[in-house]
């Protein structure tokens, strides 16, 4: 019997819900209650978090978040979380880090209820580690998350992902003091049309907290610390104005340039056009340091989808001409061929579609294991011209994912070869063997061989380990 392509892609989505086998009964619950909320102040208010027969309960300071997402119906919040007094309080959450400020993202233009942690997901596992990660293990060059579902006044809003933020704390950059001065530096790109490396229009000042498209995030200018924009204009300034053979040396300078190159193809694989010029932070470690770290952020963007949820196809070109400091990388430290050969590791195993699938599957799972798909569909389905199908999707994004990796082949002139020693399934009589992922209350485990790992690569205890 031959199968048709459909029928092939409908087996492999059922082999991978199968190879995934979800321990987590039912999705954490997070309960919050307010009559009204603003995007621009705090209100007080409480939450409850509910993971199988723990409960977490704390007050809690809350706001509605986002640009766009303040447009949507469904709505996505910031939480800082307070002591008895008010004071603010560092807290963990579902196995992340211990902060004060939480995001919950409501994921409403995205068709899957997903795409954002995934690409994170992807992101942290295959991306080069920073040029300071060595004097800072704990660094995290991206952020991470989990599912709940949230209930407003008792009442179900659906799926919203609950994650860590991109900050000093997570980047580990060097602390303000008012002896020290100003150290590490954070920066966030806003708008596509100045943060492009151009030129530069103006003049920073030492009074505004945005300047040219971007906006400072550390030093906090919020907690009284200064403004400052010397690094960021600094670093624009050297990256636009320098030609020739001398760009080499300042890009390697002024750039970390692994994670760079790592970025350029990530942002590429998942056709993210939002986040070429946009959607990203820039920073530096410290005072001395001149080297410009990348950290993606918001991805929904996406894997077949645009910022809107209107479909993208999957040989649109990812315009990075538009980027004045790509070209400068294409024409003088001619970036295509560090691009191909890293893409052809990559393309080993990490840019596969059963790593893909293997990515997106345990979500989809989960959403079906507990009816959620269905609550979220229900809820939220035809609002702001987001029709939901959540299973659909999973068929969708894997089809489209094929058809972006042959647009990928052709545009870093890739053909299949034998797996490199970047490859870390295990390999018997030429047969590769893909790791085993499974949830355990919420949390995403690997499992390979007789250990078992969270997603940041860390070694996790027996009880954790894959049932046998």
């Amino acid at each position: 019997m031959v199968l048709t392509m459909k029928a092939k892609t409908v087996l492999w989505i059922g082999l991978i819900l199968l190879s995934v086998k979800s321990m987590a009964q039912e999705m954490p619950r997070l309960f919050l209650g307010y009559d009204t909320l603003a995007s621009d102040t705090f209100y007080l208010s409480h939450m409850q978090l509910v993971q199988d027969s723990d409960t977490l309960s704390l007050p809690i300071l809350l706001r509605r978040r986002g640009h766009s997402a303040l447009y949507m119906d469904k709505p996505s919040y910031a939480i800082k979380i307070l002591d008895s007094v008010g004071a603010k309080q560092d807290t963990s959450l579902l196995g992340m880090r211990s902060d004060n400020y939480w995001i919950l993202d409501a994921m409403a233009v995205d068709h899957a209820r997903m795409r954002n942690r995934v690409s994170m997901d992807l992101w942290l596992e295959f991306s080069r580690q920073p040029w300071y990660k060595a004097q800072e293990p704990k660094m995290l060059n991206g952020y991470r998350g989990q599912m709940v579902e949230v209930l407003v006044n008792d009442s179900s809003q659906g799926i919203y992902h609950l994650s860590e933020r991109v900050d000093r704390k997570q980047l580990k950059l060097k602390k303000y003091s008012a002896k020290k001065g100003v150290q590490g530096l954070l920066y966030k790109s806003e708008y596509n049309y100045r943060t492009v490396y151009y030129n530069l229009w103006n003049t920073p000042s030492n009074t505004s907290v945005t300047w040219d498209g971007w906006e400072q995030q550390y030093p906090d200018a919020e907690d009284g610390e200064p403004i400052a924009w010397d690094a960021l204009y600094h670093h624009i300034d050297v990256l636009t104005h320098t030609y020739g053979s001398s760009f080499v040396d300042t890009a390697q300078a002024h750039l970390d340039i692994p994670v760079y190159v790592d970025y350029i193809l990530f942002v590429q694989l998942l056709c993210a056009r939002d986040n070429k010029c946009k959607n990203l932070f820039v920073s530096f470690y410290n005072a001395g340091s001149q080297q410009a770290l990348y950290t993606p952020w918001d991805l929904d963007h996406s894997w077949g989808r645009q910022y809107n949820g209107d479909l993208e196809a999957s040989n649109t070109t990812v315009e990075w001409t538009e980027n004045y400091l790509y070209r400068r990388m294409q024409y003088y430290y001619h970036l295509q061929d560090t691009l191909a050969a890293r893409y052809a590791q990559l393309r080993q195993y990490y840019f596969t579609i059963e790593h893909i699938d293997s990515l997106f599957a345990p979500y989809f799972d989960l959403y079906a294991t507990t009816g959620m798909d269905s609550i979220e569909q229900r809820l939220w389905s035809g609002h702001n011209r987001i029709d939901l199908d959540i299973p659909s999707e999973q068929m969708y994004i894997h089809d489209w994912v094929i058809d972006r990796l042959a647009y990928m082949d052709n545009l870093y002139d890739y053909t299949p070869s034998t797996p490199t020693d970047i490859d870390p399934v295990s390999s018997q009589d030429g047969v590769l063997t893909l790791p085993v992922k499974t949830l355990h209350q919420g949390r995403m485990m690997i499992h390979r061989g007789a250990s078992t790992y969270d997603m940041m690569g860390q070694r996790v205890s027996e009880s954790m380990h894959h049932p046998r």
